[in-house]
């Protein structure tokens, strides 16, 4: 009975034994497999962080750079490779980024949209144009845009084949307006990256005269009734006219001497035309806080027999508020620079009357434009009157400039010498635009033959950009026109720097700063994500 107890404990151990055994195989079995499971569950994580990586890294580039072309990169350890696929015309794309670590291998599908790529001429909205004539073509192909249709004016008919221009047109509408016929034009494509027009860093500079409230003249007028004469009190080389409480009318400023800045918190009202700047340099700066910058009567930089070389430089600047161009800015002299800035943070306007329009430009000198550029050489054989300009009309709102022709530039007397050489025109607005004429072409006086915007090869930047509709009288070019272009836009920066753009010099220092703003936007597009699917 003993004996058989004893086999039975014995049996029974070997049992137990038996089960642990299995039990520990069982258990060392399942370790090894989590262990391995985990292994490769971490790289399979790290192969999915190094796609992702490489899609974010392709959303950056062809965001900010325009870049579609394939690459390669890593993360610690890990490695991606990503290839984009895009049509252009439709503007629809798809990101395959796949990340691999070790062995584990993940892939990441990324589906975008976007709205075009930066062109020179570019509306959000309907492009609407009445005539349209070139002279010369383009020296690359330059783009006409719109997120809408290309459309004409009721009555009108719009024909011109770009072709020989190196013009095309791109439409978001598959189908041209009514009466248009555009040459070579694409249908269905995306809709335009315009870059917004942003706030602004300004410095007035030190004033030297505070609660100004007029100034006529070379008087300068103070709420309390008394007035002094104009100088640089300072003695920093620029005159500083300030009312940090109220408005400031402007009756016109005669001055010889320093760059005049006219700085209000609210309204600025010029009404008197006699800005009577007869020295080599002629600068005047208008800037208004938080009202508005009314301009009733002609701002007229250079005088006489034009004789007296130097810049000139013209700012309407209105921070938060609109700019109101019922006359014109006249500019005129020999040998100089001249640089031009309307900018307000809501809208600009023009309504030009006929009586602003024959003070500005009938009295055989100057033109019927907003802007009017009068070069003369006084009659002098061979001449040069070789001019760098910069002018630019900017708006956070929208531009209604009705009946205007934006620019006018001529030449009168002499014989001989040059024109233009380089011509830097920006229109920009985040709403829209209306434009009553955009003529490039240069009149030239004194029966001496006719005189183009930009002689002997020498270029003429010109854009156009706007966030809402575009609405175009007539646009002619004549002479060498280009369109905004990274090359162009660094040029103009460095025209602009030159060793002059600083806060000292308000205009070129917006200026400048617009002009940095388009660097940094050209070849960007405005890039929507649909989703992200994982493999």
């Amino acid at each position: 009975m003993e004996k058989k107890r004893e086999g039975i404990v014995l049996v029974t151990v070997l049992g137990v034994i038996a089960v642990l055994s299995v039990a520990g195989g069982i258990a060392g079995y399942v370790i090894t497999k989590e262990t391995r499971g985990t292994k490769t569950t971490k790289d399979a994580q790290q192969a999915l962080l190094a796609a992702e990586a490489g899609a974010q890294r392709a959303i950056s580039r062809i965001k900010w750079e325009g870049n579609f072309s394939a690459f390669s990169g890593s993360l610690g350890n890990s490695d991606y490779n990503v290839s984009v696929v895009y049509n252009q015309t439709t503007g629809k794309g798809e990101i395959i980024a796949t990340g691999a670590f070790n062995s584990a291998s993940r892939r990441v599908v990324v589906n975008f949209w976007t709205s075009g790529a930066f062109s020179s001429f570019a509306a959000k909205d309907n492009f609407t144009m009445d005539y349209l004539s070139m002279d010369e073509p383009f020296p690359d192909i330059t783009s006409f845009r719109t997120g809408g249709q290309f459309k004409t004016s009721p009555g009108n008919s719009l024909e011109f084949n770009g072709t020989a221009y190196n013009a095309t047109f791109i439409s978001k509408s598959p189908t041209l307006g009514e009466n248009v016929t555009l040459k070579p034009f694409t249908g269905g494509a995306s809709v335009p990256f315009v870059p917004s027009v942003t706030d602004t860093v300004f410095n007035s500079g030190t004033c030297d005269y505070t609660d100004v409230t007029r100034v006529k003249g070379d008087k300068v007028y103070f709420s309390n009734g008394t007035s002094v004469t104009l100088t640089d009190v300072t003695g920093d080389g620029t005159v500083v006219l300030c009312n940090t409480n109220g408005g400031i009318e402007s009756n016109g400023i005669s001055y010889t001497g320093d760059p005049v800045v006219v700085y209000a918190k609210d309204d600025i009202d010029i009404t008197n035309r006699n800005h009577g700047f007869r020295g080599g340099e002629t600068e005047v700066t208008y800037v208004s806080l938080d009202g508005d910058i009314k301009v009733d009567e002609q701002i007229r930089l250079g005088c006489g027999c034009w004789r007296r070389s130097g810049n000139r430089t013209a700012g309407l600047i209105a921070l938060n508020g609109n700019v109101e161009l019922n006359a014109p800015i006249n500019i005129r002299g020999k040998g100089y620079d001249y640089n031009v800035l309307i900018y307000a943070g809501r809208n600009i306007t023009g309504s030009p009357s006929n009586s602003t329009l024959k003070r500005g430009g009938h009295g055989g000198c100057m033109g019927n434009a907003l802007i009017n550029v009068m070069e003369k050489n006084c009659g002098r054989w061979g001449s040069s009157n070789v001019t760098n300009g910069n002018i630019m009309i900017a708006a956070k709102g929208a531009i209604d400039l009705g009946d205007w022709n934006v620019l006018s530039l001529s030449h009168k007397g002499g014989r001989g010498g040059s024109i233009s050489e380089n011509i830097n025109l920006l229109l920009w607005s985040n709403g829209d635009m209306n434009l009553g004429s955009l003529d490039l072409e240069v009149s030239s006086r004194g029966g001496h033959g006719r005189r183009w915007l930009a002689e002997n090869g020498n270029l003429v930047t010109l854009g156009i950009l706007t966030g809402g509709k575009l609405n175009v009288g007539d646009l002619i070019l004549s002479g060498a026109v280009a369109g905004i272009s990274e090359d162009e836009i660094n040029n103009w920066i460095a025209l602009l720097s030159n060793g002059t753009a600083t806060t000292d010099d308000p205009e070129l220092y917006l200026l400048e700063q617009f002009a940095d703003q388009l660097q940094n936007n050209v070849g960007r597009y405005d890039l929507i994500i649909g989703n992200w699917k994982y493999y």
